[in-house]
């Protein structure tokens, strides 16, 4: 036996079919027939659950005579201590086994005693109930699973002779009842395969079988354990059912109309159907995904069948790492996305499910017994049976595990008994729905037990193999690791979204270990895999994604001038491959054993950490190399000035002087790196201002508003025709009077709270009279800084303005602007694709603060030209530039100067005082030409 036990645990015993109370009981013995009394199964479950405890303890022994020190040799000084030790240590475990060995005479005993009084000559006419025929065939399933798990575990044996040898020593065992204890516990656990060998009857093959075993011992690969080939059928069967659920979720749960809503018995008989073929349907995808997982384990690969599996890989290595194909990885990972998509979607509707169960069984029962069962139960009456009698008395109580074998075990004994053939196929209708009803009224245990995937993780048979080389196989071995690695690699993209349903199989495996197996040291061992594995989970995606976004951004801003060139030269630089990463980055409640991870805050972590690392990589780079790299080549064939190193002056005084640049491209060149710097920075503090200032504002409008109570701030209210105000006011006041904080405490608080209690009062009075405005604050600075005559220029000549010269930053703003208004070619970027609103920002706001607002709407070039041509309408090309949308492109310019200015405008007007509001208006004469003053 080489598969892995454990996935037969949870099946084979399954020990909740019947468990009513001493009450219960006692009230359906009644019911029962004589050979099999309600009361014989309580004693025979509790003998399943025993033998089930048993089976745990067995799968998930560990051996502990490995961890003690051996004795080297007889004179060694610490022996004594060493054995007092082992056998303090193995004691526990050895008392279970001799536990262990009693339970298994005990239930042999019982089990052939109730095989005795089943094949006794007068009890072969009476009624067997089906449950204690399952009964019978659970213990004989208990026995072969016991006797398989006894043989599968050296360390048993290891562990009892260890005990054995320091009890000898230290004399434990001195009595004779103690050494045939344990000599019986001996020749127990050295008797292997006593149920599958000493058979008493053997029933020999006929010749013509020979054929059919080696066809079945053949190395061909069942349809039943390839499950690619399954797939087709599941996909089919997962969309249909959810889309009938769907149907059904959407009027039952999101919108909550049917939830109060009565139902008639076809609707909820609908529901009851749709719940069942759900439970089926998970129950079958679960089967298949054990049966491939099952057939690998016990058919491992090896280094001829497989390339990639190195010739020393262990067992489980084998069984598991190597031995799936990447088609069948993406079969199981699809196949358990459906399984846990399913559960959640079943599991949202668990109420309406109940409620649809109960209606639709007690409605079965009282229709079977009130009109299917009215003609015999007339016979019966009148023969006078009690059958039927007690079978329709029980179907009048409401629907449980018990009333169900009430109504099912009568029915069934009077149906094969007293009823021709001919009339029991349908009246046995309702006895076989009653076997699915047991199963569906635990509605939410069924459910997970259909979805419970735990047994992919669980491999305590491989690690007996191992003979204590591995205290616990790597994550490289383990399957839910290994699938969703598998994902992360391939970067497949319709699987990206499947990546965290792999993940899910570690809340199985620790919900098994702490419920059903109840072993802490087996939930540590999946909790320290879980920790490691998330960690390369949310390190392998942060990394994909942040490359992936990094190629693609690369890919965008390529020259498409430059890709279209290499495509006629035949090189194809290819897009990067949409991927789906941003479902995951949207995961903020990623559930993992117990504990709720914001994936989407690991994942920004881990980009952001690359995002710096690459900047620093960038900046160092770019600080290595000569100073040519100052100006890059963009896509949009313009320049980019990397400005705001401060680089070292000798770069400038030292070289020699046939390396100048000539003064003008350098005077020009410096101009340039300077004003695009002071553009950025005026820009972001501009908007980081008022962003603040908003935000600001709103608190502080909420403090206030809260603090108004307090403070005998009372808003005004609505008054009736004919009511005073002031009457309506005072009342309002006198009504919040208690609340005024400052006179109760000027009455009753001693002068230092007085005091404290005025000054809050008037910081929270004046709080928004105090220019809190950050963005006036800014604007303010930033005019102290523009007070160079450099920015002004100097006084013009005639008195008014300056008409030749340039010496004001207005005329330098308006040319800088007729260029960026200039259209650009198809393959160019515009300077607001490349800058965004932060040059007219920043121009805007050097503008406005200079005081040069109207003579820049009055002087401005692109304002002129577009004046010109709205007049005389001409649409050409000049200097290939063509006029209309130079002129569209100026529109939108001036309007978005003029909602920067206004917004400017509206917080100067705080700022600026009283004196500085005054405009002096000077009247001038109109200019005069000179041959005009000459004859004047």
């Amino acid at each position: 036996m080489k598969a892995d036990c454990s996935s037969d645990l949870s099946s084979h015993f399954s020990t909740s079919y019947m468990q009513p109370g001493l009450d219960q009981l006692r009230k359906a013995s009644e019911f029962a027939v004589n050979i099999t009394p309600l009361s014989v199964f309580s004693p025979q479950n509790e003998m399943l659950e025993e033998g089930h405890e048993y089976a745990v303890m067995l799968y998930t022994w560990r051996s502990c005579s490995r961890a003690i020190p051996q004795v080297k040799c007889n004179e060694q000084p610490n022996r004594v201590e060493i054995y007092e030790k082992t056998v303090e240590v193995l004691e526990p475990e050895v008392t279970k086994l001799m536990k262990f060995m009693y339970f298994q005479r005990k239930a042999i005993e019982r089990f052939c005693g109730e095989v005795k009084r089943l094949c006794h000559a007068e009890r072969r006419k009476d009624f067997v109930s089906e449950a204690y025929l399952l009964t019978l065939g659970k213990f004989i399933n208990m026995f072969a699973v016991l006797d398989e798990l006894k043989n599968m575990k050296c360390s048993v044996k290891n562990d009892h002779s260890a005990y054995k040898r320091a009890a000898q020593f230290l004399r434990k065992m001195a009595d004779p009842q103690s050494i045939q204890e344990s000599q019986n516990l001996s020749m127990f656990l050295a008797n292997h395969n006593r149920i599958t060998q000493v058979c008493v009857c053997v029933r020999m093959l006929c010749s013509s079988s020979n054929s059919v075993y080696i066809s079945l011992c053949s190395s061909s690969i069942s349809p039943q354990y390839n499950l690619c080939e399954q797939m087709v059928q599941i996909r089919d069967d997962h969309i249909r059912f959810i889309s009938e659920l769907a149907r059904y979720s959407n009027s039952e749960v999101v919108t909550g109309s049917g939830l109060d809503s009565h139902k008639s018995d076809e609707e909820y008989r609908e529901l009851f159907d749709l719940a069942l073929r759900g439970l089926q349907l998970l129950s079958k995808w679960s089967t298949h995904v054990m049966e491939v997982y099952s057939w690998k384990l016990v058919h491992p690969t090896d280094k001829f069948c497989n390339k990639d599996c190195p010739g020393t890989a262990e067992e489980y290595e084998r069984a598991t790492r190597y031995n799936y194909t990447s088609e069948e990885k993406f079969a199981l990972v699809e196949v358990i996305a459906m399984i846990k998509g399913l559960q959640v979607l079943m599991g949202r509707m668990e109420s309406v499910f109940n409620q649809a169960i109960r209606n639709t069984i007690y409605a079965a029962l009282q229709d079977f017994a009130q009109m299917t069962l009215r003609e015999p139960l007339r016979q019966a009456v009148r023969k006078k049976k009690n059958v039927l009698i007690r079978y329709q008395t029980a179907c009048t109580h409401s629907c449980s595990t018990v009333n169900i074998f009430q109504a099912r075990e009568p029915l069934k004994r009077y149906l094969f008994g007293h009823i021709q053939t001919s009339k029991i196929s349908g009246s046995h209708r309702p006895v076989t729905s009653s076997l699915r009803g047991s199963s569906v009224l635990h509605s939410l245990p069924a459910l997970q037990h259909c979805c419970d995937l735990s047994q992919l993780w669980f491999r305590e048979f491989f690690l007996e193999l191992t003979m204590g080389r591995r205290i616990q196989f790597p994550i490289e071995m383990s399957m839910p690791w290994i699938l969703t690695d598998h994902i992360l690699e391939t970067k497949e993209p319709s699987m990206m979204e499947y990546v965290l349903y792999p993940l899910d199989l570690y809340n199985d495996s620790g919900y098994y270990a702490l419920t059903k197996f109840k072993k802490q040291f087996l939930y540590d061992e999946i909790e320290a895999e879980v920790n490691l594995c998330f960690d390369q989970f949310v390190y392998k995606l942060a990394d994909q994604i942040f490359a992936y976004y990094k190629a693609m951004s690369g890919s965008v801003l390529l020259d498409k001038r430059f890709r279209a060139e290499c495509k006629n030269y035949g090189v194809i630089i290819p897009y990067p491959p949409s991927n789906r990463y941003e479902t995951l980055l949207k995961q903020r409640h990623v559930q993992l054993l117990g504990r709720s991870i914001d994936l989407n805050r690991l994942v920004t972590q881990r980009i952001s950490a690359a995002m710096y690392k690459s900047l620093d990589q960038a900046i160092s780079r770019f600080e290595s190399e000569d100073l040519t790299s100052i100006v890059v080549r963009t896509p949009g064939q313009g320049n980019t000035v990397y400005c705001g190193l401060n680089l070292p002056t000798h770069h400038t005084t030292n070289t020699p002087s046939h390396s100048h640049v000539p003064m003008m491209k350098i005077t020009v060149c410096v101009y340039i790196v300077h004003i695009v710097c002071v553009c950025v920075y005026i820009v972001c503090v501009c908007v980081y201002s008022v962003c603040v200032y908003i935000v600001c504002s709103q608190e502080e409008v909420c403090d206030l508003l809260h603090a108004a109570p307090f403070q005998n701030i009372l808003p005004r209210v609505y008054i009736k025709e004919g009511e005073r105000l002031e009457v309506r006011m005072k009342r309002l006041e006198a009504k919040y009077a208690p609340l005024h904080l400052v006179p109760l405490i000027e009455r009753l608080g001693t002068p230092q709270q007085i005091a404290i209690a005025r000054e809050g009062d008037l910081l929270t009075k004046e709080r928004l009279c105090c220019g809190l405005s950050m963005f006036e604050v800014i604007l303010t600075r930033i005019r102290s800084f523009l007070q160079d005559a450099v920015w002004r220029g100097p006084p013009p000549t005639n008195g008014v303005m300056h008409v030749d010269e340039c010496m004001e930053f207005h005329r330098l703003w308006s040319a800088m602007q007729f260029v960026y208004c200039i259209p650009v070619g198809t393959h160019e970027f515009t300077a607001e694709q490349c800058f965004g609103d932060g040059l007219n920002w920043a121009g805007c706001s050097i503008i406005v603060l200079l005081g040069q607002q109207r003579r820049f709407d009055l002087f401005d070039f692109c304002y002129h030209l577009l004046k010109v041509q709205r007049q005389d309408g001409k649409d050409e090309i000049i200097k290939n530039v063509p006029l209309k949308k130079m002129a569209d492109r100026i529109r939108k310019y001036q309007i978005l100067n003029n909602e920067i200015f206004a917004i400017l405008n509206k917080y100067m007007k705080a700022v600026e005082t009283d004196s500085s509001t005054v405009e002096h208006v000077r009247c001038f004469q109109p200019p005069i030409h000179q041959s005009l003053a000459t004859t004047c």
